[in-house]
């Protein structure tokens, strides 16, 4: 599927206290420049006024209000850091765990935090992160919103952890011995040490192991939230991490395929001012035509600099539009500019950027140039995410760059899905 235009939004990252003027004069002129919508993100807030309270609430309230009059879509970023918090605060028996090998022993461990794998879990975040609006919110201004959007969740923390990277550990879930026993028979404990070291049986038990944490994360975190924004009538986006080639997404969530194709706007993202491979942004595409109403997103230019220019905006933009990618979530607006967030991910775009002015002009040519990459393309590409579950140990990933995959050391793991990658590039270069 191939759109005709790109729905460019600003990622609103609101790193100061709140004050409604700003907030409006700002919506303001990211209109002005070519902007379509905003997502509003708390990012290093200083929760005055403080999280999903009354005043917390008026302002936002104010603020989509004003984003309705403007004509710009308006979505809500759902795991907030403050959430995350507020309910490990009020809820110390939040645990999430994880596996790791020592001298031939596999070993639990466990610590405090907010875990994704848990159905418990994401029922509080829904009650504090998406119940708390529906319920606070003025009704035409809840009616107005577009939409939640959800980011780099995977099965560590309700959020982007890997363990696999930072300790060569592996996830873990308390249902696992449970789930192993029903569909297996046998206990798992006898299984885990295949995770970490080759043995009889040890691809077979991998594929099973993370095709059912995968499973798990989706029943358990996605598909609730899809749920609610369903019910609610609104469109739940959300990008996973690792999306640039199937061993780098492997420990975050599994399978990009199994989890994205329950959201209903299939999203990525893309470090730097230069166009990634096309595996990625061709499957968002892909999932959504599939599964959902053709709509997918892209987190776009995370940390693309100050030197980026109106060609290299150009560029990466017309890479998204080709692949069918709908919108386009610059990261990010920073709504004060400070040293900080000069630091942040930069640049700050369109606001803080030399060329600002162009934008329009640059969205509007953007959104009028033909991106068809070839007529008559009609491969299957099937992804063989099986053969890189059944190949993979943690200690694969231990110097590799979280921001995009590379640096993986030599495995069939890391040959397998390198080699999706280089024929879906073949296909559409």
């Amino acid at each position: 599927m191939r759109q005709e235009k790109l729905e460019f939004l600003s990622l609103w990252a609101i790193n100061n206290d709140m004050e409604l003027p700003r907030l409006l004069q700002q919506l303001e002129r990211l209109k002005k420049r070519g902007i379509q919508g905003v997502v509003l993100r708390l990012r290093h807030y200083t929760n005055v006024p403080a999280f999903l309270s009354d005043e917390y609430m008026d302002i936002v309230n104010q603020v989509i209000l004003r984003a309705k009059e403007l004509d710009m879509s308006f979505w809500l970023y759902v795991e907030n850091t403050l959430t995350r918090q507020i309910l490990m605060e009020e809820h110390p028996e939040l645990t999430c765990q994880w596996l790791e090998f020592e001298n031939g022993r596999v070993e639990i461990k466990t610590k405090h935090a907010v875990n994704s794998l848990s159905l418990s879990d994401t029922r509080l975040v829904i009650r504090y992160a998406l119940d708390k609006y529906a319920a606070m919110l003025d009704e035409d201004a809840f009616e107005y919103i577009t939409g939640f959007f959800s980011d780099e969740v995977g099965f560590i923390d309700s959020k982007e952890k890997s363990t696999c990277r930072e300790c060569g550990g592996i996830p873990w879930y308390q249902e696992m011995p449970a789930r192993y026993s029903a569909q297996k028979g046998g206990e798992i404990q006898d299984k885990l040490h295949l995770l970490f070291e080759d043995g009889e049986g040890a691809g077979s038990f991998r594929i099973w192991y993370w095709e059912n944490l995968s499973d798990l994360l989706a029943d358990h975190y996605y598909k609730p939230l899809q749920r609610w924004c369903t019910n609610h009538g609104k469109l739940f986006a959300a990008h996973v991490k690792g999306e640039e080639n199937p061993l780098f997404a492997l420990s975050y969530c599994g399978s990009v395929f199994n989890i994205l194709r329950h959201v209903a706007v299939p999203g990525m993202d893309c470090c730097g001012r230069v166009p990634g491979n096309h595996f990625y942004p061709r499957i968002m595409s892909s999932l959504s035509a599939q599964f959902s109403n053709g709509e997918s997103i892209a987190e776009s230019l995370v940390g693309g600099g100050y030197g980026m220019t109106p060609g290299d905006f150009e560029r990466y933009m017309l890479w998204l539009k080709s692949h069918g990618i709908t919108k386009a979530l610059i990261h990010s607006h920073m709504y004060t500019f400070t040293a900080d967030g000069i630091r942040d991910w930069p640049a700050s775009v369109p606001t803080h950027i030399l060329w600002r002015d162009v934008t329009p002009s640059l969205i509007d040519d953007i959104n009028h140039t033909n991106t068809r990459i070839k007529d008559g393309v009609t491969s299957l590409l099937i992804c063989p995410t099986r053969g890189v579950m059944a190949n993979f140990t943690p200690d694969q990933l231990a110097q590799m760059n979280e921001y995009n995959g590379e640096n993986v050391s030599d495995s069939e793991a890391a040959r397998i899905s390198n080699s999706v990658v280089e024929i879906c590039d073949e296909l559409y270069n």
